[in-house]
């Protein structure tokens, strides 16, 4: 069966791995240190950071070059219109009539487009505040996702550690099932999983085929098909309290749960909370309505008088459309932030990095008992300290004693 290209489905998790000591670990892409987002120099020094703007591809920025320059070659060809057919009226009074006509229509154009400013950079700064915001919450509800994630697995590992080695199946499967949680809340929206099949758990022996089979009746959607996942969790956790497992720190999983369970759902819902369309409609409107204004207001107000070629309208217009067509881009750019694109989030990285630290939980308790017998070869010096501290403490109750048994000989003298 061929593995699913995304990283967190390349490799095949051994029962073997995992139930047998010593436990090898399985072969975490990148040493389970993958990168949330792509690693850009941010702190290089100013040349190195300059040449990001012409080196560094799919950026926001980068997009908006070709309509920057478009509207700057508008201006300039508008801007030379009116130099060449209106700015030499040949001294006869009726071209002088119409060039004033002329310029009444273009003041009125300037004046519309700056009382047009204000309104369409405060829509589009509070859009583009919104969906960093909307980018930020969903980044900070990737890691509050996979927090309780280990710290259940940390506290299962423990529990197993102290359990008859018959409970150890127990251990793999909580293992298999947290992480078959996770990947089915990444599984709707990232596109790295846009070819995700229930399959490939199976191929990663994360899922028996009967797991999945149970799993993909009904056609249930991934959320419904990792709330049943969780049931299981519930159920696998049941059975092992009833053996005596986990009694200690029942209440502490059970609340890591459902913490889990309300993440998962929170994933879903950041990812659907988006601007209303009729919001997002007059953003781009007032957006395009300004930039097209722009030529012809800069070419008035920024015209200079005798030169055939106007460079300052041009120049204008171009760094006016680059700004709104940034935000209008940056928008688009943060809202689906799970596209692959250069600002986007990498779920592999959460799902790896979380994996290892499940299987760190589940099998380094399972070995640590030996490192706790004090030997020549195992010994950090402080247990020689305990015993300096136990012989002076009997030196000093044996002096007590003496003491005391001088005192009390003078009185029976007496």
């Amino acid at each position: 069966m061929r593995l699913n290209p995304a990283l967190f489905l390349r490799y095949r998790r051994n029962a073997q791995n995992f139930m047998q000591s010593p436990y090898q670990p399985y072969d975490f892409p990148c040493g389970g240190a993958v990168p949330y987002r792509r690693e850009v120099e941010w702190k290089a020094v100013w040349w190195k950071r300059f040449w990001h703007f012409l080196s560094i591809k799919g950026t926001a920025l980068r997009k908006c070059v070709n309509p920057a320059l478009l509207v700057g070659s508008l201006a300039a060809l508008w801007a030379w219109i009116e130099t060449v057919y209106f700015s030499n009226p040949d001294h006869n009074p009726g071209n002088v009539a119409a060039l004033e006509h002329f310029r009444k229509h273009m003041a009125g154009i300037a004046a519309l487009h700056n009382h047009l400013i204000t309104p369409a950079t405060f829509v589009v700064m509070f859009s583009l505040n919104e969906a960093l915001n909307r980018w930020q919450t969903t980044l900070s509800t990737m890691w509050s996702m996979q927090d309780p994630i280990q710290t259940v697995g940390f506290m299962l590992g423990s529990g197993f550690a102290r359990a008859p080695m018959s409970a150890r199946p127990f251990a793999f499967r909580f293992y298999r099932y947290l992480n078959v949680v996770h990947v089915l809340t990444y599984a709707p929206h990232a596109e790295s999983l846009s070819t995700f099949e229930l399959d490939d758990l199976v191929a990663c022996n994360l899922l028996t085929p009967t797991e999945a089979s149970h799993l993909s009746r009904e056609g249930l959607h991934t959320d419904g098909q990792r709330r049943r996942v969780l049931a299981w969790i519930w159920d696998v956790l049941q059975d092992c309290v009833e053996k005596g497992v986990h009694k200690r720190n029942f209440g502490r999983i059970e609340k890591q749960l459902t913490t889990i369970r309300e993440m998962g759902g929170s994933m879903g819902s950041e990812f659907g909370r988006d601007l209303p369309f009729s919001w997002a409609q007059c953003t781009e409107l007032i957006s395009l309505l300004v930039v097209g204004l722009a030529p012809f207001a800069f070419s008035h107000n920024m015209r200079v008088e005798g030169d055939q070629f106007q460079i300052w309208p041009a120049l204008g217009s171009m760094v006016f459309a680059f700004f709104f067509f940034g935000m209008l881009e940056m928008i688009k750019t943060v809202t689906h932030a799970w596209d692959g694109k250069l600002d986007d989030f990498n779920p592999m990285s959460m799902l790896i990095e979380t994996e290892q630290a499940l299987f760190i939980a589940f099998t380094e308790t399972m070995v640590i008992d030996s490192m706790k017998e004090v030997a020549m070869d195992n010994s950090d010096g402080s247990e020689a300290f305990v015993g300096a501290s136990k012989g002076e403490k009997g030196k000093a109750a044996a002096d007590g004693l003496e003491a005391k048994a001088g005192d009390k000989a003078p009185e029976e003298k007496a």
